[in-house]
């Protein structure tokens, strides 16, 4: 667990800035007897980070609060129910999505994610959500909601394209094979 006193929070339990020097960090349920809600703006923006494990208590990630980072790894809670715009890019390899999240618009794009699982509580995943990464992988547990219009897709490699001619009401495992994308039957 960081030390929480590497953490100013606001009344409301917003994180409003991180002043530790840690690169893997696991971000305190409580801070100063304050309940960490949201994780604020810019927060760990360019702190150098590899590794971050978000508490249960978290419900939003605001924007850009992980860019500029090395982030190759992070852990996000089941209690966080919106992600917004790139709130990390750069270096980000591995990500576990828990229930109920509403993924923004340019959530993880430009990082280096190559396998992704959705839960089945995910609904709606926004414009370029996904977009710029390197994705060989995609396991999607339920019925996903991706961008309606061709040019607004919420990953790249065609994969919103095959997902909408295909998309199944169980988990599907997608896979990329440089060229096209499949069904793992």
């Amino acid at each position: 667990m960081s030390n929480e006193n590497d953490f100013v929070i606001s009344k409301n339990g917003v994180i409003m800035k991180y002043t530790g020097a840690e690169t893997a960090i696991e971000i305190p349920r409580i801070i100063r007897g304050i309940v960490v809600r949201v994780i604020g703006e810019r927060v760990f923006f360019g702190k150098g980070l590899i590794s971050v494990a978000i508490p249960e208590s978290v419900i939003e990630i605001s924007e850009w609060a992980f860019a500029s980072n090395q982030l190759v790894h992070i852990l996000i809670s089941n209690s966080v129910v919106t992600i917004n715009v790139n709130v990390c890019y750069k270096q980000l390899v591995n990500i576990v999505i828990s229930n109920g999240v509403k993924i923004s618009e340019g959530a993880f794009n430009n990082n280096r994610l190559m396998d992704i699982v959705l839960p089945r509580s995910v609904k709606v995943i926004a414009y370029q959500a996904f977009a710029n990464n390197q994705l060989s992988s995609i396991i999607i547990s339920g019925k996903v909601s991706l961008p309606r219009k061709k040019q607004k897709s919420a990953f790249d490699n065609g994969f919103d394209d095959f997902y909408k001619r295909n998309k199944k009401k169980s988990e599907t495992y997608y896979l990329f094979n440089g060229k096209n994308w499949s069904i793992k039957e």
